[in-house]
């Protein structure tokens, strides 16, 4: 079974931007300074999300922080084909359906090295387009930013909220379990259908390493556990070893055993339930505002509410 690690990165900065523990920043950084180059996820001034290549190590928290959106990888799957093919070294961090599809288009090239995460599934990115559009009707100015892990000061970092940056300069945050776009990914309405019959889970994947949020932590491996943020990462290849050596100098990483630490993150090793009414969910979004479909579909019952308040009270520091 491949290796286990429960980790968090030595810089407090890096960790506090991060959605866990800060590791993307180490990988990255270390690519970078040997020449390489990086790809992931990032934010545009308009709001709209896509993947991007990176050179310098400034441009690193540009790709940082989760981005619950589908982000198509077929814009630069050329581009990152053609710099392996060239003989330079590409970080490229992708779903991990798009790992395989990656893996495949660049052969099984010593330059290529990727990285995975643990996935919850994702919203196609019209979606998450539908949303931002409502959010600026709604505010009067065109969204310019997104954190959709936005950890929350004083708070356990599992208790996040999702901020939205405005073009006149105004920030909306919002607990996620309180935003609606959130309240649809959480609840698996607002997912894509291939989702469901993900087969890149457990140890079926194309990556050298996977990073995920290492939920339940505390139950696991208590003295793991870091109040600003700790990440579960696997080593899956000798590639991924070499590169997971290479940044232990700038981090705490701890082993621990690969089955126990997904005992409280499904999402590592089976594919996403969807909501039971998905179908009449993506029916109504048609017609229906993000909002209200959260209001229809996906409201918190009094129980969860309570749960929500409790731990609330209990994640203050």
């Amino acid at each position: 079974m491949r290796s286990a690690y429960a980790a968090h990165n030595t810089n407090p900065e890096t960790v506090r931007r991060s959605s866990s523990g800060g590791i993307f920043s180490l990988l990255a950084a270390h690519v970078l300074n040997e020449g390489g180059r990086v790809y992931g996820a990032a934010c545009d001034e308009n709001g709209r999300i896509s993947y991007r290549g990176i050179s310098r190590t400034a441009e690193i928290p540009e790709l940082c922080g989760s981005k619950y959106v589908f982000v198509p990888i077929a814009p630069v799957m050329d581009e990152i084909a053609d710099l392996v093919k060239d003989g330079q070294t590409v970080l490229a961090v992708v779903s991990p359906c798009q790992a395989a599809a990656l893996r495949r288009a660049c052969g099984d090239s010593g330059r290529l090295i990727l990285v995975d995460f643990i996935c919850h599934g994702a919203p196609p990115a019209e979606f998450w387009e539908k949303y931002r559009a409502e959010c600026a009707q709604d505010h009067g100015a065109a969204v310019t930013g997104v954190n959709f892990r936005r950890k929350i000061p004083g708070m356990d970092w599992q208790s996040y909220e999702v901020e939205l940056r405005y073009a006149d300069g105004t920030v909306e945050r919002r607990r996620a379990v309180d935003d609606p776009y959130m309240q649809t990914f959480l609840r698996n309405a607002s997912l894509r259908k291939a989702c469901a019959v993900c087969a890149a889970k457990g140890e079926n994947r194309a990556s050298d390493l996977t990073l995920g949020d290492f939920w339940g932590v505390k139950k696991v491996a208590p003295e793991q556990y870091h109040p600003a943020g700790t990440s579960l990462v696997f080593v899956d290849t000798p590639r991924g070893e070499e590169l997971w050596r290479s940044v232990q100098h700038q981090l705490v990483s701890h082993p621990v055993d690969a089955a126990q630490a997904v005992q409280y993150n499904p999402s590592a090793h089976q594919p996403a339930v969807l909501h039971p009414q998905y179908d009449a969910f993506w029916r109504d979004a048609q017609t229906l505002t993000v909002r209200e479909l959260a209001d229809k579909y996906c409201r918190p019952s009094a129980s969860e509410r309570l749960k929500r308040g409790l731990k609330r009270m209990l994640g203050r520091g």
